[in-house]
């Protein structure tokens, strides 16, 4: 009995048993939807439109690792273009199977294999998902305004607030001296003693890197980052048409960051459940049948799981591989050539 409480205090102090509230969700859902419907609907998809979506989703990572090649290029990490895309191919599809898609930091692991500093590797990774957020972030709010009506007061209190914290935080970064001071010595304090000196000294480098940073370079990231979120909204709305569902365009549009940001709550595995109760929620708005709208989010999830399979493939072929003979010091590594 003691062993089973202790694998029970285990387990909830490793949080992975919150994630199987997603799955006894999506049985509720399963438990309470007419399953032959859903065959009956999974045997008319239009798989024209479902490879559409796969060939959109292939286009969206062309799209992240030209942005994520412009970022390693500035941060002076030079590589043949097909490199990084293998390598953003295999981050992006851990990134789809790991909480908080934090799977994405495999690059890093990819970088140091190759020989170049991890502080810049990490950093070009950091900056690749803030903007991610961001845009998530900005669009969701949106969402949140017109589908649920917030007023416009509140509206404009919260815009204002956000955008001072924006502004703030640019002047800040661009105190090159200040800021690194703070961050270095806050990041110093969190590490364990024996790395103490280096990311002090790592992170006062790398944060005057990022005052340096001019706005052309944070306006192209920002284009290219919204170009991929164009993509993902025509990528789902694809699986929409292939299962013949009729959505206002204006209102799946406002749905996606929504159920993108469920989808990050971390009570479910790969969102399971609790993006599928969303997404019945936010589709019967608009008159679509419980069992259609469960269908777009699985058939959704599916679709995307075949980038994460081409990834596992790829990493099978291009392994990850561990020495202590590559360096990890920006000093020592090569990315200055």
């Amino acid at each position: 009995m003691e062993k089973i409480k202790s694998y029970i205090g285990k387990a909830v102090r490793s949080r992975w048993v919150f994630r199987f509230i997603g799955i006894a969700i999506f049985i509720l859902i399963l438990l309470r939807i007419d399953l032959k419907e859903a065959l009956r609907t999974l045997a008319s998809v239009d798989l024209r439109f479902v490879f559409l979506s796969l060939m959109i989703q292939a286009a969206a990572i062309v799209v992240a690792t030209v942005r994520w090649q412009f970022i390693l290029v500035r941060l002076k990490i030079r590589q043949p273009f097909i490199r990084t895309f293998l390598q953003q191919l295999v981050g992006t599809s851990a990134a789809l199977v790991t909480p908080g898609q934090l799977g994405e930091f495999v690059k890093v692991l990819y970088q140091r294999n190759e020989g170049f500093p991890v502080p810049e590797s990490f950093l070009s990774v950091v900056i690749d998902r803030v903007y991610d957020l961001l845009m998530l972030f900005l669009f969701g709010f949106i969402s949140l305004a017109i589908l649920f009506g917030l007023s416009p007061n509140t509206t404009l209190i919260l815009s204002v607030i956000i955008s001072i914290g924006f502004v703030l935080g640019f002047l800040f970064l661009r105190n090159k001296e200040k800021s690194a001071d703070v961050i270095a010595n806050t990041l110093s304090r969190m590490s364990p003693k024996a790395y103490k000196e280096s990311i002090r000294r790592d992170a006062r480098r790398l944060t005057r890197e990022i005052g340096d940073f001019d706005i052309g370079f944070l306006i192209v990231i920002g284009l290219l980052t919204i170009v991929n979120y164009v993509l993902l909204i025509f990528r789902i709305y694809a699986i929409v048409l292939s299962l013949h569902i009729v959505v206002p365009f204006w209102y799946f549009v406002m749905t996606v960051p929504l159920l993108r940001l469920v989808g990050l709550i971390p009570i479910s595995i790969l969102g399971i459940g609790t993006r599928d109760l969303a997404s019945i929620y936010l589709y019967g708005q608009v008159g679509v049948p419980d069992t259609s709208a469960l269908l777009i989010s699985t058939l959704g999830l599916f679709t995307i799981q075949v980038q994460a399979i081409i990834g596992l493939v790829v990493w099978w072929q291009y392994p990850i591989k561990f020495s202590e003979e590559k360096s990890i010091s920006g000093q020592e590594a090569s990315a200055n050539d």
